[in-house]
């Protein structure tokens, strides 16, 4: 069966204007359009993929609790909260209103999403959501633009409304994991696999002891390295584990153009990375939710589409 694509132009979001103070730094290098770039790329490319597109929905708020403090969840009606969150500090001066429109609301409508994405997948095998994968996001508090973990709720509402035992978290972004490892720390029914470059953000060690196959990179590391390792070391994790589920943090910040990432991972081999752990799934009848993650380079829109386009085309060549 063909995947399923969920997208709404909705996932577009606003930067903050900095207005005369600090720049926005990291956030500058966001393509708050990367989600609708990406999607009309593939639908040029591959004008049939519109038949499986599928509406997300804002994540509800008792959602966000399977995940998230009260405590937290209270805090984001406050500027101070979501500028923190930011790592901007001078967008607390800004209305809560415009912050939550231009920036949070966007994220709740991406978190849900992934859980339409996570159903999708229960039913055809395969759920691409072109946003969400905010794995930066912790019980407490939201970090590194990111604001709810939606991939910890679409663990916790597999587990509770679909009976699922056992779930694999796949993290290829560049960055460590940190809040979904934190969230999912103990619970041994949860397993995170995670490739990241160990040498940038977050460098959260707390972090790590929910991580049940740890691969730190050092910066540079070719996509010859990462594929050699990912090749090796996935297939072992999956066959070990047996998930009943997998959610695939697909982040394109690997690529070498990326300048966050700091890998040297070209996109040939973001490709070949991609269509290696969805083979993998696949071929173990494994149902797949794909997040977007992040991406800070040009190419991350160009290389989210061809995940779109080959995953489409792939399952087109097997039917």
């Amino acid at each position: 069966m063909h995947p399923a694509f969920v997208y709404s132009p909705s996932y577009d979001f606003i930067l903050p204007d900095p207005g005369t103070g600090p720049d926005l730094g990291n956030l500058q290098l966001f393509d708050t359009c990367r989600a609708s770039r990406a999607w009309k790329l593939a639908r040029e490319q591959c004008p049939e993929i519109e038949a499986n597109l599928l509406a997300p929905r804002p994540i509800t708020d008792a959602e966000l609790r399977l995940a998230h403090s009260e405590s937290y969840l209270e805090n984001l009606t406050d500027s101070e909260a979501i500028a923190e969150v930011l790592g901007l500090p001078q967008a607390a001066a800004l209305p809560f209103e415009h912050l939550d429109a231009a920036i949070v609301q966007p994220q709740r409508l991406a978190a849900g999403g992934t859980l339409v994405a996570l159903r999708a997948a229960l039913q055809c095998g395969v759920g691409i959501n072109l946003s969400g994968g905010y794995h930066h996001a912790k019980r407490e508090g939201g970090e590194g633009f990111c604001f709810f973990s939606d991939i910890s709720i679409a663990i916790a509402i597999a587990r509770s409304e679909h009976g699922l035992q056992r779930i694999a978290v796949v993290d290829l972004d560049a960055h460590q994991g940190n809040g979904v490892s934190s969230i999912v720390t103990g619970n041994e029914s949860v397993g995170v696999f995670d490739i990241y470059n160990g040498e940038i953000y977050p460098g959260d060690e707390q972090a790590r002891k929910g991580l049940r196959w740890n691969h730190p990179l050092r910066s540079g590391c070719t996509g010859a390295d990462y594929l050699e390792l990912l090749e090796r070391e996935l297939p072992r994790a999956l066959d070990e584990f047996a998930p009943q589920l997998v959610l695939y943090n697909a982040g394109t910040d690997i690529v070498a153009e990326d300048p966050l990432g700091q890998l040297k991972v070209d996109e040939e081999c973001v490709r070949r990375r991609d269509a290696f752990v969805l083979s993998q799934t696949r071929e173990r009848g494994i149902p797949t939710v794909t997040t977007a993650s992040g991406g800070y380079s040009d190419l991350s829109y160009q290389l989210l589409s061809a995940l779109v386009v080959d995953q489409w085309l792939q399952t087109s060549n097997r039917t």
